[in-house]
């Protein structure tokens, strides 16, 4: 029996079909979320993860990498003291912040306190990738006490945490330095009397006080150590020469009721008393020619007098 074209068109078209279909089972099997949409079941599922990782403080390792153990202050100014220490982190080396007030470095003792200024420390890597090597520098004042001052490292995170140390002690060294100006001041210190008669008695400087200005940290008497005035053969002896804190009293002795000194070859002043933080650290003296001998060559007398604290 003869098939007519229609029959070769209804199987070009169920061909087509099966093909189709077995490309749709072959997409199905070998797609998971076609088949879920499919049939309503889900073999798989994805979530969102998550953890979160605690801040911790840092800790030092230790705080004295910089090596100092004394300074040496400078004359009626400040010495700037670099103190390097090392500090650690689990948050890792970024985590230390030198922007933080918590970063500094201090040095203290009773009241006083020297402290590096807010966010100007530095840091570099310390060895491993949480530890960093902090520099700060602390200004000391001159007068600063002679004395074991304590030293206190901090290092703050960026996120507000902090830790510090404070067992390492610095030595302040003993800083004897002073200037000496006349009243009223003047160029080279000269201490003048007026012109004396032979035999006469408590005359007192023309220029005085001498003003001993403090420009350490020594806080103490004040010596001086005297010559005799000199005039060729002839001379003034030392001990008839008073000193005293106050021009009053420049001229009285203890023995005659007063406070002053008489002067030799190197004597402490009486209640002189030279203090170390200014503003009121200064100390006046006043110098008294108790007697003149008699009889004396007439003529200039001169010496040296050394102010020694």
């Amino acid at each position: 029996m003869k098939r007519g074209k229609g029959d070769t068109s209804r199987n070009a078209f169920v061909l087509i079909l099966l093909v189709l279909i077995g490309l749709l089972l072959i997409f199905a099997l070998t797609n998971r979320s076609f088949w879920n949409r499919l049939t309503g079941k889900a073999s798989t599922e994805s979530a969102q993860v998550s953890a979160t990782v605690r801040n911790t403080a840092p800790t030092i390792i230790t705080d004295n990498l910089d090596g100092t153990t004394a300074i040496d202050l400078i004359p009626e100014s400040t010495k700037d003291v670099v103190i390097i220490f090392k500090a650690e982190d689990k948050n890792g080396y970024n985590d230390i912040s030198t922007s933080s007030a918590q970063t500094y470095a201090s040095i203290s003792r009773g009241a006083v306190t020297r402290q590096s200024s807010p966010g100007s420390c530095t840091k570099a890597p310390g060895g491993n990738p949480k530890r960093a090597d902090i520099s700060c520098t602390v200004s000391m004042q001159y007068y600063d006490e002679n004395a074991d001052w304590t030293v206190t490292v901090s290092a703050g995170d960026i996120g507000g945490l902090s830790a510090s140390q404070n067992t390492r002690t610095i030595t302040v060294n003993l800083l004897k330095d002073i200037r000496i100006a006349t009243t009223p001041p003047s160029g080279p210190i000269t201490l003048s009397f007026p012109t004396i008669d032979p035999g006469a008695v408590n005359q007192g400087a023309t220029n005085d006080a001498l003003v001993i200005t403090n420009r350490g940290n020594y806080e103490g008497t004040i010596t001086v150590q005297g010559t005799n005035l000199v005039n060729g053969p002839d001379s003034i002896p030392i001990g008839n020469f008073n000193a005293d804190i106050t021009d009053a009293g420049s001229c009285i002795l203890p023995g005659e009721g007063g406070t002053a000194t008489a002067l030799s070859t190197s004597v402490v002043i009486a209640n002189s008393i030279l203090p170390r933080t200014p503003p009121g650290n200064a100390e006046d003296l006043f110098f008294c020619a108790e007697s003149i001998p008699d009889p004396i060559i007439s003529g200039d007398y001169t010496g040296t007098w050394t102010i020694v604290i």
